[in-house]
C-alpha cells in the first residue's frame, strides 16, 4: 500500500557561513544540505542565499532523534488493545540511495523491517527545488508490504534543530488563524508553557511557522488542498 503525504513548503526571503556536506540541492535563493547514506541522509542545514548565506542548521546527523522522517505502525493485540511499532530514517535498511533528477532529490530506503516481518517496508523522501524558485517542496511516500502492520502516522520532515536557543525570532501558530512572534525565543520553561506544543489541522491553527535570524528568514508550511488531518510539532 502506497500512502502519499501532503507537501511541505520551505521558503526563504531576503532581508557567512558555508560548510561542505555530502548531499545538497540549491539554486540562487536556497540551498538544502543532507548527510551521506551512512548517516541516513539526516537534514543538516538550510541556507538562505539571498540574505548573506545565513544557515539554519540541525543538531547534526549524530542525533539519536529522527532527523529526516519517522513512521508509526499499529496492529490489534490479543487483549483488544493496539500494538505500535516505530520506524525512522535511523533504522537499518537493506539499502539507502539518493537519486538526482531535474531539481529533485529522491532519497530511498529499501527493505526496512517491521516486528516479525523483515524487509517489508520501502520509504521514498522527495525534495524538489526548481531553478528559479524561492520555495522547496517536500513529499514522502511509503510502500508497506506488511500483512500485519498498518501505517498509522507519518512525520516529515523532522528537523532536529533549526536554530539555537535565543538565536532567532520564531513565529508560532495561534488559534485565531494568526501567529505569535516570539523575539529571541530561548526555549525556557515559561516559553514552553505558553507557546510550545503541537498544532492540529483541521483546527483553528494554521499549519505554518517561520524563523528569522540576522535579517534572514525561512518559512515552513503544510500545503494540503485535501485538508487531511495533520500535526505540526515544535
Amino acid at each position: 500500500m502506497r500512502k502519499p503525504v501532503f507537501a511541505l513548503l520551505v521558503a526563504v526571503w531576503a532581508f557567512a557561513c558555508v560548510y561542505a556536506v555530502p548531499v545538497s540541492i540549491g539554486n540562487d535563493f536556497l540551498e538544502l544540505r543532507f548527510a551521506d547514506a551512512d548517516k541516513s541522509f539526516a537534514i543538516t542545514g538550510i541556507v538562505n542565499r539571498i540574505a548573506g548565506e545565513i544557515s539554519f542548521g540541525s543538531a547534526g546527523p549524530e542525533s539519536r532523534s529522527p532527523n529526516f522522517w519517522s513512521l508509526v505502525f499499529s496492529m490489534p493485540d490479543s487483549t483488544g488493545g493496539v500494538k505500535r511499532a516505530y520506524v525512522s530514517n535511523l533504522n537499518d535498511a537493506r539499502s539507502r540511495v539518493v537519486e538526482r533528477e531535474n531539481g529533485i532529490l529522491r532519497f530511498r530506503w529499501k527493505g526496512l523491517d517491521l516486528p516479525g516481518e523483515g524487509g517489508v517496508l520501502d520509504v521514498t523522501a522527495e525534495v524538489q527545488l526548481a531553478a528559479a524558485s524561492r520555495s522547496s517542496e517536500w513529499r514522502l511516500s511509503v510502500d508497506n508490504r506488511s500483512r500485519r502492520w498498518a501505517l498509522r502516522e507519518t512525520a516529515y520532515p523532522c528537523f532536529t534543530r533549526l536554530v539555537a536557543p535565543g538565536e532567532s525570532d520564531v513565529l508560532l501558530p495561534h488559534e485565531n488563524l494568526g501567529a505569535r512572534l516570539l523575539k529571541k525565543f530561548d526555549c525556557n520553561t515559561k516559553s514552553r508553557r505558553h507557546c510550545w506544543g503541537h498544532y492540529e489541522n483541521p483546527s483553528a491553527f494554521p499549519m505554518m511557522t517561520a524563523f528569522m535570524k540576522n535579517g534572514s528568514g525561512i518559512y515552513i508550511a503544510a500545503h494540503d488542498a485535501q485538508q487531511r488531518i495533520k500535526h505540526m510539532r515544535h
